[in-house]
């Protein structure tokens, strides 16, 4: 451990790029860089996954687990799918990212099946983490052919349902829903969970048919909440905030995917009352439907706090 924490982030750099050849990744077939690029795109990663971190960052520790035990194919995918984003060899991330999203999904489907649901939960974690870099090669750069928002989001939306006290996975997806209008944010929701239906990991992307032949239902509860006495300029961004917390918490869902779709003022076509129009995407989940309508019949003045 002394010796790796002396290590500079460039001596990190080149020691993960060895332990990725160890662990007999395939070869890149879309394109390529040089190693001299690869070590500085892997030491700008580094040195960014380090920011404003106290020491030793994560990159220590994880040099530290990579010396002592051989790099598993997804963690070695993870590790070069970071390094061709920051060489910009988006193409070729992008394949990295989705190989270790089917490496960790079929390892966590293959250890559920047989009872080690345990095992398969610490999986969740680095799971997340090649969503995130799948998600990252999509947005690439600005004018890059392969900037997709739309599938940046459903990676970001997948990393943050499992690894959900993950900020940067979150302040990700928020960025990317931002790039997209309403519709098709919600077609991306769509798609995402009518995938945990899908019947093998997702090698090609993240969209594939689902075992009914792609006609899995996804529940969206779409509602409007109505606020006596309320003037617009009450309904600040923190009451945003506790209305979308409190609406999934009820469904039982991260509150990612409950979103506030329109606020009127108090005026007469309103009955002078404040409308918050909401929308809570369930997937299939008719209860967590049933537990949102209850929770507003219940009170959701006392649920706003």
């Amino acid at each position: 451990w002394d010796a790796v924490k002396h290590c500079t982030r460039e001596q990190l750099a080149q020691l993960i790029l060895e332990r990725v050849e160890d662990a007999c990744v395939p070869q890149p077939t879309r394109e390529d860089v040089s190693l001299e690029e690869q070590e500085e795109a892997l030491f700008q990663h580094i040195f960014e996954a380090h920011r404003d971190k106290p020491f030793p960052g994560v990159y220590y520790k994880r040099t530290l687990s990579y010396l002592k035990r051989p790099m598993t194919v997804g963690e070695a995918l993870i590790e070069r799918s970071a390094m061709y984003t920051k060489a910009k060899a988006y193409g070729q991330a992008a394949d990295d990212a989705r190989n270790a999203v089917a490496f960790f999904e079929r390892a966590r489907k293959n250890m559920n099946k047989s009872g080690e649901s345990e095992r398969a939960a610490r999986l969740a974690v680095p799971t997340a983490e090649a969503y995130c870099r799948l998600a990252e090669a999509h947005i690439a750069e600005v004018d890059h052919p392969l900037r997709r928002w739309d599938e940046a989001a459903k990676a970001y939306t997948k990393a943050v349902d499992l690894d959900p006290s993950n900020g940067a996975y979150q302040t990700g997806l928020r960025e990317a829903g931002e790039q997209l209008s309403s519709e098709a944010m919600q077609q991306v929701l769509r798609e995402v969970y009518r995938n945990e239906h899908a019947t093998d990991p997702l090698i090609e992307g993240l969209t594939t048919d689902t075992q009914d032949g792609g006609h899995a239902v996804v529940l969206r509860v779409d509602g409007t909440v109505r606020f006596t006495n309320v003037p617009v300029k009450k309904f600040s961004a923190a009451a945003r905030d506790a209305l979308r917390t409190a609406l999934a918490a009820a469904a039982g869902v991260n509150k990612l995917r409950a979103t506030i779709e329109r606020v009127r003022p108090p005026s007469p076509a309103t009955q002078r009352k404040l409308c918050v129009s909401f929308a809570v995407v369930v997937a299939d989940d008719a209860a967590a439907a049933g537990r949102v309508r209850d929770a507003l019949h219940a009170d959701v003045a006392a649920a706003l706090g």
